[in-house]
């Protein structure tokens, strides 16, 4: 189904979702938040006592990925199943964000091919044994590419929380959805530039409010996509 509301509307409803309901989005957001930095921590380059460059051990990369699958991959996925319910005024709470353990082995796959893709770009360049001269252009199209590809899995997350748990049927839903509405989503994502730039301006504090007024104004888009309108918005969720 092709999004037909303007950018502005998606996100005036988010806005309107919002308005004088911040506290649990923001909880959700600085948890997640807390976590992820605590993770770069383990193989941040930099030694925080003497802000030296140290060599990474490889056991604290090994720790990084095992923390990533199982704790940062399903605790995401959580935080699109609390938006999801709040944005469709159902029952939503803070410990909502362990709804991703529920589906932990589709969302495994999913994230497995989006990071394979990511893998096969970066490396596209050596195995197809390019010229120095052509080994940006390469890498840039196979980025473009892996980009667009993502674009098009990008609602796997909010079909997890409609009941889905056939991974490969979540992909290929996901893509017929976004088929036409490629652009529209593209365009969303980039109306909050001016948001990330003033966040780097107040030291990530406006982060607080930005990623939940992100996150919910992309459940809205979802919504559109799969037709489902205001008056049903009580309904609760499958998740």
């Amino acid at each position: 189904m092709k999004v037909r509301r303007d950018i502005y509307s998606i996100k005036k409803e988010a806005r309107d979702i919002l308005r004088n309901k911040w506290g649990n989005p923001i909880k959700v957001n600085v948890l997640i938040t807390f976590l992820t930095v605590i993770m770069q921590f383990i193989i941040s380059p930099i030694d925080v006592a003497t802000l030296e460059i140290r060599e990474i051990p490889l056991k604290n990369t090994i720790i990084y990925y095992v923390l990533n699958f199982l704790l940062l991959m399903p605790l995401s996925q959580g935080v699109i199943s609390f938006t999801l319910k709040f944005k469709r005024r159902s029952e939503s709470n803070v410990g909502d964000v362990f709804d991703g353990y529920k589906v932990f082995f589709p969302l495994l796959i999913t994230t497995a091919v989006n990071m394979g893709m990511a893998a096969i770009a970066s490396y596209l360049p050596m195995w197809l044994h390019v010229s120095e001269a052509y080994y940006n252009i390469v890498f840039s199209a196979a980025l473009v590419i892996v980009f667009i590809a993502e674009c098009y899995l990008s609602q796997c997350g909010f079909i997890f929380c409609d009941g889905v748990r056939n991974p490969f049927k979540a992909m290929v839903q996901s893509v017929r959805l976004m088929r036409g509405n490629i652009l529209k989503y593209i365009g969303l994502m980039l109306s909050f530039v001016m948001w990330i730039i003033g966040s780097m301006f107040t030291m990530g504090i406006l982060m607080l409010w930005f990623v939940p007024y992100q996150k919910v104004a992309l459940a809205v888009f979802y919504d559109e996509l799969i037709g489902r309108r205001e008056e049903i918005n009580e309904e609760e969720p499958k998740y």
